[in-house]
């Protein structure tokens, strides 16, 4: 339990206080009652607890107990978050003038993989059980659990018409993102291919995280543009984060297309394709992975239904590239710097302009 939940000044506390009328003491009485209804049993029945080291926590140790989130069990967890820190929080911004434009849940994912072995929490379960191979006794998948309470939360969210970001962990399963409105992740995630598959058209970005890339180049904004990642970190270099943010905007809006329909036989040229001829929005995002300079021909293939009207413009260098039309589909010419990426949009000059 995070400590500003259990500090009469702490944010979610004193803001339930002043919004419900209630007392500290009866706060911490809820949020404890809470969390012995949601405690996970091992194979012991004993709660499941670990003893954890922060990076943030200047050398203190805390024990961390996973709690089954599901809000159909009585007086949890998941109920407590809603009812007595989120809600509070809601009508505290709009006393205050506030629209709340959505929620951030920080490290979705941390303790994936557990198994719940308290038999009460299996008659609220609307998703069935499985079994731990060890003890052969059925067991309810937590993350099952966790589920169940996002399905619960993102449709009240979604019925207020506000978004859900997560920040989640690489472990989490990936069911969830179904319900995630935005994706983060911490760290440097410009060339993630996993996290675009799997956000397909939703917004995906590496958020702010004090961590140093061992050394910026010339092009190393540019490889955000490959998969359409917001970058999160390095704010202060604000002219290469508003000209990359901008064009990755641009790409979610005309929407990330898994085929390509697009081919280099260059070595080291990464393709990845938004948008579509038929919307006038069709961009080509183009990466050289190698370490020296590349003229590439790109081959689209005539399914895309490019007709004899579309030129190509190259987006970063404000230029045009020569187009070439055969039979066998459209040809793009293109120069690349060593390890450079650039987005090339292919349209009539008329959607061009």
């Amino acid at each position: 339990t995070n400590h500003n939940l259990l500090t009469r000044d702490g944010g979610s506390a004193k803001t339930a206080m002043a919004v419900r009328g209630i007392t500290y003491d009866d706060f911490v009485r809820r949020q404890s009652r809470a969390v012995d209804q949601s405690l996970l049993w091992d194979r012991a029945g004993t709660p499941r607890g670990k003893v954890m080291g922060y990076p943030w926590g200047q050398g203190q140790y805390r024990v961390r107990f996973p709690l089954n989130l599901d809000p159909d069990l009585p007086d949890g967890a998941g109920v407590f978050l809603n009812e007595w820190i989120f809600e509070p929080s809601y009508a505290s911004a709009k006393q205050q003038g506030c629209t709340m434009d959505g929620m951030y849940l920080d490290s979705y994912g941390a303790v994936a993989g557990l198994l719940n072995l308290r038999k009460e929490h299996f008659a609220v379960a609307d998703i069935p059980l499985t079994f731990d191979q060890r003890s052969r006794r059925p067991a309810l998948v937590n993350d099952f659990s966790a589920f169940e309470w996002l399905t619960w939360l993102t449709d009240r969210m979604h019925k207020r018409k506000q978004l859900l970001l997560t920040n989640y962990y690489s472990k989490t399963m990936f069911f969830n993102l179904i319900h995630w409105d935005a994706i983060g992740s911490e760290g440097y995630r410009r060339e993630d291919m996993r996290s675009r598959t799997l956000c397909y058209r939703k917004p995906f970005g590496d958020l702010a995280y004090n961590q140093k890339p061992k050394a910026i180049t010339r092009f190393w904004w540019r490889e955000y543009l490959l998969y359409a990642t917001f970058p999160g970190q390095e704010l202060r270099e604000r002219e290469a984060f508003r000209e990359v943010g901008a064009l990755v905007k641009r790409e979610m809006a005309a929407g990330w297309e898994p085929v390509t329909y697009a081919r280099c036989a260059s070595p080291g040229i990464h393709i990845e394709r938004y948008g579509r001829v038929a919307d006038g929005n069709l961009h080509l995002a183009v990466q050289n992975t190698t370490d020296a300079p590349i003229a590439c021909v790109l081959a689209l293939d005539p399914d895309l239904g490019l007709t004899d009207r579309e030129v190509a413009w190259d987006l970063l260098n404000d230029r045009s590239c020569q187009v070439a039309r055969a039979s066998k589909g459209t040809a793009i010419r293109l120069r690349l710097l060593p390890g450079e990426t650039t987005l090339l949009m292919v349209a009539t000059p008329t959607d061009l302009a």
